[in-house]
């Protein structure tokens, strides 16, 4: 009996393993498939010396016509891949712009020379695509993705394995394309260098390039700076070479070139270049260089603190000079008190022919007239001039 469960329980240790087996080297050959894509440079053609003159899938089609890029795919694994080649659209989720699964149109035009092909192990193949945009088709910029697809060529399988579990390996590669399609002209590579500014990053000194894409089309320009210091002629640095990202068409962007240490803070002429294609820009600026953002910082402050030190100055003053001239009291006020003032002064008055009652009967007369004047005044200043009428002349006595 001992001998019998242990028999079988051998026999399915044995299953056990086998199957283990087969799944682990199903999954590792699955997991084995990959390979990489790489554009090659296709500006020779007429129309594309600037769109295409890079390792990027940028291509102008005008309708009726057709152009041609070509890629090269090469095989990172050690199995054989069945490759298949597609133009998808191009999916935004949450501001992430990645390959879709749905075919775009321009698949319909376009044509592999080699598609549904096995790639040896370890291998490279040149790819050519020719995209032939049908007439009729009314001008719109493209926006897809080129994606290679490489699967295992068949369902792997342990051939000796009793039980067994089959895994479909698949690996995708994307690469974005842009297509136009219309005429060359509203599709010409147009930009320009708007400005530098110095900045410091980790410590270390850096010179922003300000550049805008006023075409239709993506680029990616490349170039270099190079300084000239404006007081001493013999400090110079450059041509600092840089390489940008892609810029979208009707976009700006900033690129950050690395300088040396001994670029010291100073009056600098800067030269800019950039090159997309045959389209070349420069331009020259003079600028003062800091690299330091404190600088900026407190600069910055400064300025805020002057304005509200003018604004609490300027709040004094008014204050101080609405108190030298203080408003005027309402007429009933001042007549009230003029009043007040007069009924005490008849009352202290003294007896006649003194000297004393004589001043201030003066000085009450004199308060009088400047009150009715006050009262006048302000008459006049409350009811608009009216127009003097003008005397009718008298009319002469008739003859008898």
């Amino acid at each position: 009996m001992k001998k019998h469960v242990a028999s079988t329980a051998l026999v399915l240790g044995l299953a056990l393993v086998t199957i283990l087996g087969s799944w682990v080297h199903s999954e590792s050959v699955a997991a084995g498939l990959g390979i990489s894509v790489r554009v090659i440079p296709g500006g020779n053609e007429v129309g594309q010396e600037a769109v295409g003159a890079n390792k990027r899938m940028w291509l102008v089609v005008k309708q009726g016509d057709s152009r041609s890029r070509e890629v090269q795919i090469s095989s990172t694994s050690s199995i054989s891949q069945l490759i298949s080649l597609s133009i998808v659209d191009a999916a935004t989720i949450n501001g992430v712009t990645s390959a879709g699964k749905t075919l775009n149109e321009a698949n319909s035009w376009a044509q592999f020379s080699q598609n549904n092909f096995i790639l040896p192990p370890g291998s490279r193949r040149t790819v050519s695509m020719t995209i032939s945009v049908p007439k009729g088709i009314s001008d719109r910029a493209v926006e897809a993705y080129l994606v290679a697809t490489a699967e295992s060529p068949k369902a792997t399988a342990q051939p000796n394995a009793q039980y067994s579990a089959v895994i479909k390996g698949q690996a995708r590669f994307a690469h974005g394309l842009f297509l136009g399609v219309g005429d060359y002209e509203k599709f010409r590579v147009n930009f320009s260098i708007d400005d530098v500014k110095d900045t410091r990053r980790n410590g270390k000194k850096k010179l922003q390039v300000f550049i805008n894409n006023k075409g239709l089309t993506p680029i990616a320009p490349s170039g270099d700076v190079t300084l000239q210091n404006a007081d001493f002629s013999d400090l110079r640095f450059g041509p600092i070479k840089y390489l940008t990202a892609r810029i979208n068409p009707e976009s700006k962007a900033v690129f950050v070139v690395d300088l040396p240490e001994e670029v010291i803070p100073g009056r600098w002429k800067i030269f800019v270049k950039a090159t997309q294609g045959n389209v070349t820009e420069t331009r020259v600026f003079e600028k003062t260089l800091r690299f330091s953002k404190w600088f900026d910082i407190l600069f910055n402050v400064g300025r805020v603190l002057v304005f509200l030190i003018g604004l609490i100055l300027f709040r004094k003053s008014w204050h101080l000079f609405r108190g030298t001239t203080p408003a005027p009291q309402p007429l009933t006020k001042k007549a009230r008190t003029f009043l007040i003032v007069f009924r005490e002064r008849i009352k202290a008055k003294p007896k006649p022919g003194n000297f004393q009652s004589d001043k201030n009967e003066i000085e009450i007369d004199l308060e009088i007239e400047r009150f009715l004047e006050e009262i006048r005044l302000r008459k006049e200043k409350a009811s608009p001039k009216k127009a003097s009428p003008k005397k009718a002349s008298p009319k002469k006595a008739r003859a008898k």
